[in-house]
């Protein structure tokens, strides 16, 4: 877990530092970038993350907090602390791990794009979407803001 990385970096390296930078963040992606910094200022270890706020529940609201995790608990285990068997923390492997099992495929753009012109001529192809594919948050709401207009007219 990485709280344990963080709580035994602390014991063994009371005056190095984590220090995260975003790389990247919006309302559907972040990238960070974690370095373990000595106390002479060199940077020891790095651990680099990534994650989709429509990849777990978890994301859906905290995305970009957990990325910061996933980055520092990969740094902390390239520093060689709390690996057993990989650099992977238990979280990570959780994850990686139901991301397999979805075997859906991503909606694409262009699919995205057909998927509206006829959800605005009164199809809900919602439902078949859903079970045919993954999609970007943004999509779904996009989607389910045509079927409420919809229904409105009716």
């Amino acid at each position: 877990m990485v709280n344990e990385r963080v709580m035994a970096f602390l014991a063994k390296y009371p005056d190095w530092s984590i220090c995260t930078k975003v790389i990247r963040a919006d309302a559907d992606e972040c990238l960070m970038v974690t370095e373990i910094i000595d106390n002479g200022g060199n940077v020891r270890a790095t651990g680099h993350a990534y994650e989709r706020m429509d990849a777990s529940n978890i994301n859906k609201t905290s995305h970009v907090e957990n990325c910061e995790t996933s980055a520092v608990g990969r740094a902390l285990g390239f520093l060689g602390i709390g690996i057993v068997n990989s650099i992977a923390t238990a979280e990570e492997v959780s994850h990686a791990i139901a991301q397999q099992e979805d075997t859906r495929p991503w909606l694409s753009e262009k699919q995205f794009q057909q998927a509206m012109l006829r959800m605005e001529a009164g199809e809900n192809l919602l439902p078949e979407l859903t079970e045919k594919f993954k999609m970007k948050k943004t999509y779904k709401e996009q989607f389910e803001a045509i079927l409420d207009f919809n229904n409105h007219l009716k």
